[in-house]
């Protein structure tokens, strides 16, 4: 009976130290994902709507501008009738008489607004280019973006490893191990599943400032008018600088939900001390079915912020 133990105890070892590279391979390469998509996501922060669109002569700016000229036309037809508008309201009110300094206001509110209709591209853009520098000076600051696999999580897992446990062994080994890929498996989801709606995130965003860009013309227009058409120049850009602000706002989301995965103290404080290479096999899976789900958690809150991210930036703007 000893006979067959000790030569079935080496296999199980072995095979239940495979399970555990497996288990080990599959989120080292998920993480691996999850930094690259992170990593492109960050790119797309850093760039502007010009460089994101393929720079000057590209296919896509070139229908932007071309949209451009379109609605800028149409928003020099629309000034004057703002401004005729607001014109007749001032000029016909039998309340009061037309003093020359409101006639001036009427006009500098013309000139005002012209230069707005004709400058709204350079505007908007540079609402946006003022918030990529922001980015530029976060991402300098030396903040690790990411899941670092190598110092955080790899120590973790290797416990269920006989080399690095060697009082885990045998089908103690095997039925562990087991566990553990298919926790693997539901952690390697979940942090793709993270990691794709970052970038979609991302993507998502230059797509809505492309398509607002050209709109800058018309909402300048109403500048020429009264103070109830005005309204909507002040609305739309207030909703133009909370669209540049918002990458701010998820770089700062990204950036301190990454420093959270991999604070030391907060995960002792929930998860308990770190479990040593002398340590059972069931106390060590328990800490690392604890320790994953920390981080799924911790995930998973990442990516809400960065879907809130918008109206949390339009609720600070006002």
């Amino acid at each position: 009976m000893n006979i067959i133990g000790d030569i079935l105890e080496p296999v199980c070892t072995s095979f239940g130290d495979a399970i555990n590279y497996v288990a080990r391979s599959i989120i080292k390469g998920v993480c691996s994902i999850f930094n690259a998509l992170v990593e492109k996501a960050c790119e797309f922060f850093t760039q502007t709507p010009w460089e994101f669109a393929g720079g000057e002569g590209s296919k896509t700016w070139n229908l932007i501008m071309t949209c451009n000229t379109v609605f800028v036309s149409i928003a020099v037809s629309l000034m004057c009738v703002f401004w005729l508008i607001g014109f007749l309201s001032e000029t016909t009110d039998i309340k009061q008489d037309l003093r020359l300094e409101q006639l001036v206001k009427i006009f500098i509110k013309l000139l005002v607004a012209e230069f707005f209709v004709c400058h709204s591209l350079d505007i908007v853009c540079w609402f946006f280019s003022s918030a990529t520098a922001i980015c530029h000076a976060v991402m300098g600051a030396d903040i690790q973006i990411g899941v670092n696999y190598a110092e955080d999580i790899r120590p973790i897992l290797e416990l269920l490893n006989s080399e690095t446990n060697p009082n885990v062994k045998g089908l103690t080994l095997i039925a562990n191990n087991l566990v553990l890929l298919i926790l693997a498996f539901i952690f390697a989801f979940l942090l793709a599943a993270v990691g794709v709606s970052i970038f979609m995130a991302a993507v998502k965003r230059f797509l809505k400032i492309l398509v607002l860009i050209p709109y800058g013309s018309l909402a300048a227009s109403t500048l020429a008018g009264n103070h109830t058409i005005q309204r909507t120049a002040e609305g739309f850009y207030r909703y133009a600088i909370a669209s540049a602000l918002e990458v701010v706002t998820m770089i700062l989301m990204l950036s301190v939900g990454s420093a959270l995965l991999t604070n030391t103290e907060i995960l002792e404080s929930m998860t308990g001390t770190p479990p040593s290479a002398s340590s059972g096999a069931g106390s060590i899976l328990i800490y690392i079915m604890e320790f994953l789900a920390l981080k799924a958690v911790l995930l998973g809150c990442i990516s809400t912020g960065m879907k809130q991210a918008e109206g949390i930036t339009q609720r600070i703007v006002g």
